[in-house]
């Protein structure tokens, strides 16, 4: 089985200001300097007490400063069975506005690779994208020869994260999404409610922001985005939008995109109101070419991540999922270990698989993963990966 959507990333990866967005500015970064030694880890536990909404969070935070990427890991691998696949998403930060990280993005994906090498078969790690990456960056000219080379390295694909300020029909991305188009590489977008957002200065580019389409803005929401008086939270939610992505889909409509959380549980309580995040990334996938049978955008897919957590849309997500066609596309994934703040990873498995039965858990977190990550650099059926110019069996 595969876990499509999970994270390993630890506060060393983190930006000076990360807990600021859950604890808040005043106690976030005492928070989080407490949180990196061992005795301070036992003591914010120790207050936290029986309150669960302070455990919650310790738990969270406590899994996100164990010593290593590897241990947190190790820690996920062993909630699942052996043979179980974890798509690792790598979370660049470095252009949040929220400070500055002990060893940056290029630090997290160094150690993923060193994950790779020691689980080949396990970890499967996601390289994520951010169009404001100075390029030539380091041997890298380009973003596109960026993403090339770390594939030829071992990760299976790329993972955007919009809210942290950027637009995803950003013209910087539209190279890459031509490369991504042309070898199936799947990419997988945060698109709910909820988050992490940016946290810099919303300056005017993004209030009126380029688009690399021919046809700009005929479907996304339309700019100029109100700056004043708007929380930084709320402007994020601009960034997000999930009909950004049918300006990306009109110029490239056979993308391998992963919209994920679903919209997340909070829209999926929605249901019926067109407005819904959830009912939008639903019309993406079922939409068809004018006049004809065919989807129009074939490879569009979603996840369940972090939704799981809510155990009262797990009626209508069994409903989806045994839909024709909608069902092919949905992913199952938890977003460990960001859901350590609802919910115990066993149980976020556990709960839906017993639920759902075994035929629509195998469709989820076998069948249609196979299908989505399978592209030029990896096989995932067979369990072949890109290496050394050539596809050789892990």
């Amino acid at each position: 089985m595969y876990n499509c959507h999970t994270h390993t990333f630890n506060m060393t990866c983190a930006p000076d200001k990360f807990l600021s967005q859950y604890m808040g500015n005043f106690f976030g970064p005492i928070i989080q300097k407490i949180l990196t030694f061992k005795v301070g880890r036992i003591i914010i536990l120790g207050i936290a007490g029986s309150n669960p909404w302070l455990r919650c969070y310790a738990s969270f935070v406590q899994i996100g400063t164990l010593t290593s990427q590897n241990s947190i890991f190790q820690d996920l691998v062993d909630y699942y069975p052996p043979g179980s696949k974890m798509i690792i998403l790598a979370f660049n930060m470095d252009y949040m506005g929220a400070g500055k990280s002990e060893i940056k993005f290029e630090g997290q994906i160094d150690q993923l690779i060193d994950i790779k090498k020691k689980y080949p078969n396990t970890c499967l790690p996601v390289l994520g994208i951010d169009p404001r990456m100075p390029f030539p960056y380091k041997e890298f000219a380009s973003m596109k020869e960026f993403a090339e080379q770390y594939m030829k390295w071992g990760f299976i694909g790329l993972k955007m994260y919009p809210s942290t300020g950027f637009f995803p029909y950003d013209p910087r991305l539209e190279e890459l999404y031509a490369f991504a188009e042309a070898n199936g590489l799947p990419i997988t977008t945060h698109c709910t409610k909820s988050g992490v957002y940016y946290m810099g200065d919303i300056v005017n580019s993004m209030a009126e922001p380029d688009n690399f389409s021919k046809q700009p803005f005929v479907n996304s929401p339309k700019p100029p985005f109100k700056t004043q008086g708007v929380k930084k939270s709320e402007f994020s939610l601009n960034f997000l939008h999930p009909d950004n992505y049918r300006d990306v889909l009109a110029n490239f409509p056979n993308l391998k995109i992963n919209i994920a959380h679903y919209g997340g549980s909070n829209e999926m309580k929605k249901a019926g109101n067109p407005e819904s995040w959830y009912e939008k990334a639903k019309a993406i996938i079922l939409e068809k070419k004018p006049g004809s049978d065919e989807y129009a955008f074939p490879n569009v897919y979603t996840d369940i991540s972090y939704t799981l957590a809510e155990k009262s849309i797990f009626a209508m997500l069994k409903k989806d999922i045994e839909t024709e066609r909608l069902g092919d596309r949905i992913l199952f994934g938890t977003d460990f270990y960001m859901t350590q703040q609802e919910k115990k990873e066993r149980y976020l498995a556990i709960e839906f698989a017993n639920y759902a039965g075994p035929n629509i858990f195998k469709k989820i977190a076998v069948d249609n993963p196979e299908r989505f990550l399978t592209s030029t650099y990896y096989r995932a059926s067979k369990n072949w990966i890109f290496r050394d110019g050539q596809m050789v069996k892990c």
